[in-house]
């Protein structure tokens, strides 16, 4: 999906394994930013990424 000129990915995860996918202090999240942020400086874009829980 896109917003404000940045794509974002949207994972969509159970509630029970949230905890897993941002992992102990936001350590695992941080370094997904880090890496889309990195990504998106190579070819000249802006990626974002967000946590769903399935509903």
């Amino acid at each position: 999906m896109e917003r404000d000129g940045e794509e974002v990915f949207l994972v969509q995860v159970h509630p029970d394994d949230v905890g897993q996918i941002i992992g102990k202090g936001g350590a695992t999240v941080k370094a997904v930013r880090g890496l889309l942020q990195a990504v998106g400086l190579r070819v000249d874009r802006r990626f974002g990424f967000e946590i769903a829980n399935e509903q």
